[in-house]
Order: structure tokens, then sequence, then C-alpha cells
């Protein structure tokens, strides 16, 4: 297995990284150098706090590390990534110059991420799950708006994770972590996608730092569910190692694609099941079981079948295509950013002409590339259920005929060719959804 040290190369901001068991032990040196004397301010929930956070208390304590502060959020109500949050936070810390450690997962991480950000501060996380990629990567996301997006803000200078702890987190986070993993395949797939129109070049280190290495990572989920520790560093590496390549890159492409975007939807709609919110990782999990069928009923389509007089007639005109934006976002505090990404996202009719015969002639290629890529969707769907993960709509309160309809305004999301982008200007994501519905294998 390759080391999680020799992926930090990618990262500009992640500058320590102690993943294992005993980290207190070898950590001491670079934690003080990285601090500087100052104190830290600790923020935490009552569940994280006891995960890790007492532990780390005494950490600082045994270290004379000064501690500034404690602010821990209540379990109830569920902590969410509002914004307002991340004021609270700047209220807490704004008042002396000390050093802010996360101590938690997803939310809190990001929480404490964007607020340092603000603040100017590098910033530590004590990791309490393997739950989600954020913890190395540059943004925070974060509901902004009435919309989840990408906040700008620096990734973490100093990650610990201690093993023993992410192996008793709650199972449904870990397996929310490998269903994040797991989804770099089909994101990888929507990036060779985008490649075919001469839209985005995957940066080959990038590229085989995280694909290269995704097997291996996500290769023995049911030895996560047995508190496998080796398969929790590969896990957590494979988790941070797509961080820093977001680090490298400047933006997530290396991390997202279709799956992400109808997974921003549902969140967007506050989806919730059985009174709670659904993980990031869950939603993902479906979002990347729709986005491979889709990719599969697409692209199984022979260029013949490319109807390319038929999908200009279709084509929207610049103001059709705002008005569908209107349609599917007045009212959720986004309209604005949502109206700028589509102005900056439409192609004339003439350009989709272009590129409708460019894609004709390359499509060949490119459902090559795709399938030689892409994890099939039976085996897919195998890896999720073998992880703990939700594998049908209905495991995380969504119908069928829901995730089809989130395909097109997850379209809309951002300025970012994926699969949902090739349906659409090929007028192909009716026919697509169609067969979807009647097929015994997807979403069932």
């Amino acid at each position: 297995m390759n080391s999680i040290e020799q992926f930090r190369k990618f990262a500009d901001s992640t500058k320590y990284l102690y993943v294992g068991s005993d980290i207190y032990s070898r950590m001491i040196s670079d934690f003080l150098s990285f601090t500087e004397g100052r104190p830290v301010y600790i923020i935490a929930d009552e569940n994280t706090m006891d995960a890790a956070g007492n532990r780390f208390l005494q950490f600082c304590r045994d270290e004379s590390v000064p501690v500034a502060g404690l602010h821990r959020f209540s379990a109830e109500p569920e902590l969410t990534s509002d914004y307002e949050n991340v004021i609270v936070l700047k209220d807490k810390l704004s008042g002396n110059y000390c050093v802010p450690v996360a101590v938690g997962s997803g939310t809190i991480n990001d929480l404490v991420k964007r607020t340092a950000y603000e603040l100017n501060r590098p910033y530590a996380v004590v990791a309490t799950a393997g739950s989600v990629d954020g913890y190395a990567s540059d943004g925070a996301a974060l509901l902004y708006n009435g919309l989840k997006q990408t906040l700008p803000c620096s990734a973490p200078c100093f990650i610990c994770a201690d093993t023993a702890v992410l192996s008793k987190a709650p199972r449904e986070m870990t397996s929310a972590g490998y269903a994040d993993l797991l989804a770099k395949n089909p994101a990888g797939a929507d990036w060779l996608i985008a490649d075919t129109v001469g839209l985005d070049f995957p940066e080959p280190d990038v590229w085989s730092m995280i694909q290269g290495n995704l097997p291996e990572w996500t290769g023995s989920p049911e030895n996560l569910l047995k508190g496998d520790s080796d398969a929790f560093i590969r896990l957590f590496t494979g988790l941070n190692a797509t961080g820093f390549a977001m680090q490298y890159m400047k933006r997530s492409r290396p991390a997202s694609g279709a799956e992400h975007l109808m997974s921003h939807i549902w969140e967007m709609d506050g989806h919730t099941f059985r009174g709670k919110h659904v993980s990031h990782g869950f939603k993902v999990a479906i979002g990347s079981l729709a986005s491979i069928a889709l990719m599969e009923t697409v692209l199984s389509m022979k260029p013949d079948g490319l109807q390319i007089d038929s999908a200009l007639e279709q084509w929207p005109s610049f103001e059709e295509k705002l008005a569908a934006v209107e349609k599917h976002f007045t009212g959720t505090g986004a309209i604005d950013d949502l109206l700028k990404i589509n102005r900056e996202k439409y192609i004339s009719h003439d350009e989709l002409k272009t590129r409708l015969f460019s894609l004709k002639d390359n499509w060949g290629v490119m459902a090559e590339k795709v399938f030689g890529h892409l994890i099939p969707y039976r085996r897919y769907r195998d890896l999720l259920e073998r992880a703990g993960c939700p594998v049908v709509p209905e495991a995380i309160g969504l119908t069928v005929e829901k995730v089809m309809e989130t395909y097109y305004p997850a379209q809309l999301m951002r300025n970012r060719y994926t699969i949902l982008d090739l349906a659409v200007e090929t007028a192909s994501l009716e026919k697509a959804c169609s067969r979807i519905a009647e097929s015994r294998l997807y979403l069932k």
C-alpha cells in the first residue's frame, strides 16, 4: 500500500499528517512547531468531544499546549453546514489569535475551515470518522444563500486521525465515507467525457494518484465493517489523497462529477429521511448509481443513433435556458449564482452543432474509454452493499422517479461537463430515463 505521505506532495496547505495508532506520542514535536506557542481553541460537538476531543484536550495538558477555549455544539438538533454557524464561530474566535482545532468530521471541519480562512489563520483537524473527502481539500461545502456550494478556503495545516477512533465511529459514517471515495470512479468517467468534448483534460499525475490507487483503497469494503485497522488506513488515505488532489488543482474536478451534483440538489431541497438529514455519502451513493445507469444507457447508443438534427431542434435558446433555471431554482436563494453559471455555460446553436458532429466522430472512442474505466453497475452496487451503503433510492427516502427528475436540474448546477450535459446536449435524456425506469437492474 502506498504511504499517505507520498501523496502529500500534492498538498500546498497541509504540512503535517498523522494517521494510525498511538498518534499523540508521534506528533508532539510537529504539533508544537505548528502552533508556535499560540493557544488552541477546540471546536467539537457533544459526540465528537467524547470520541476524540477529551483525549486531545488531555494531550494539550500533557504537552503544556495552552487552550484558549472550547466551543461544543449540541448533538441535538443535528448540526448543519449552514454558514450561520461560521458567524457563530467567528464571534467566538475573533477576540484572540488562537489556533482553531476542529474535532469532528465533515460538518465541523467545513465550518472551522471557513472560519479560519475568514480570520486568516491556519487550523488543525482531529478526525473522528472516515466519512468524507473534505478533510484535506481546499474549500468548504456550506449552505450559503440557500445553495450548497463550495466556498473558498484553505485546507488544514495539520491533520491527525487515530485509527482506534475511526474504527469506533458509527458504522453509517464509515459507510458514507466509503461511498464518497468510491464515487471517484464515476467522477473519473465524467472527466473522460469532458475530455472527449475538449473541455477538461485529465491532469496525468492527479489521475494516476486517484484512479490508479482507487481499486486498492476500495477493494475490500467488508473489512471496514469488521473494524480492520489497515482497511481504515486505506480509506483515510484515499479520502485525504483526494483532498490533496483538490488542493493541487484548486478545484473539485478530481473528486466529483454528476453524482455530487445530484446530491447537491437533494441537499438544497433539505431532504430528510425518518426525521433526519441523510448523510452526504449516502446521497452520493444513490447519485453514483444513477450516474452510472445514465452512462451505461446513453453510451450504449451507437454513433448512428445520434440524431443531430433532432438535438439541434430541441436545443433551447439562451433565454429559454435561463427560464429553465428560474423554474427550478427560484425561491432557493441560489438563483442569482445559478443564472450566472448558466450564462457562462450556455453554448449557441452553432457551437452545439460543431460539438455534436465531433461527438459523432468520436463516440466509439469515448464509449470505449469510459467503459474501460467505469465500474459496471452490478459490481458497483455490490461494493456499496458490502460496505453497508444504501443501494436503492427508497433506502434514503427517495423514489426512482424523484432520482430521474433530478438529472436535469443537476445539470444546471455547475459549469462542469458531465454525463448530464452529454445526455441533455444529445437530446437523449428523456429516452434514457424511460429505459432506466423499465430496467429490472437500475435503481432497483
